[in-house]
């Protein structure tokens, strides 16, 4: 069993009836969060590899600039932290808002319970045009995780 961001304990989904060995399979971060309607792999084969992802939204492309200049990050994958500096793709324009998207590429996964971990908190308060996020505001800090079974 895992502990969730909400603290509840849960364990990873089933595995699916078949299992596919595959490449770049994208994983939200935190995908054990219904609320984000990305649910975690549920047919990887051992071999298979990752695209650990999250993103960041905001109404204009300068709030996205400042979560990127002012948040640290860490993701871990069972434990270990996940290199996601080069890993954010460009500030683009997507239903209104501005975003930004980070993808980390995993090693190839064994067989068996997997987990990632993702924590972000600011530097210094910014604003994404509905909220205030870091020091001195009520959102210090986001965190989220995504488990799952490789077979």
């Amino acid at each position: 069993p895992f502990e969730t961001a909400t603290g509840t304990i849960s364990s990873p989904p089933p595995l699916a009836a078949t299992t596919v060995q595959r490449a770049g399979v994208g994983v939200l971060a935190y995908c054990d969060d219904p609320r984000f309607g990305s649910p975690p792999p549920r047919d990887l084969a051992a071999g298979s590899t990752i695209r650990i992802f999250w993103s960041w939204f905001a109404q204009t492309r300068q709030q996205v600039q400042d979560h990127i200049d002012a948040a640290e990050y860490t993701v871990l994958l069972d434990g270990v932290a996940l290199n996601w500096s080069d890993a954010r793709g460009s500030i683009i324009q997507e239903d209104g808002l501005y975003v930004v998207y980070w993808f980390v590429p995993s090693e190839p996964l064994t067989s068996g319970a997997h987990r990632i971990d993702y924590r972000v908190s600011w530097t210094r308060a910014i604003f994404d045009g509905f909220q205030q996020f870091g020091p001195g505001t009520g959102t210090l800090v986001e965190t989220g995780t995504c488990t799952f079974n490789v077979r």
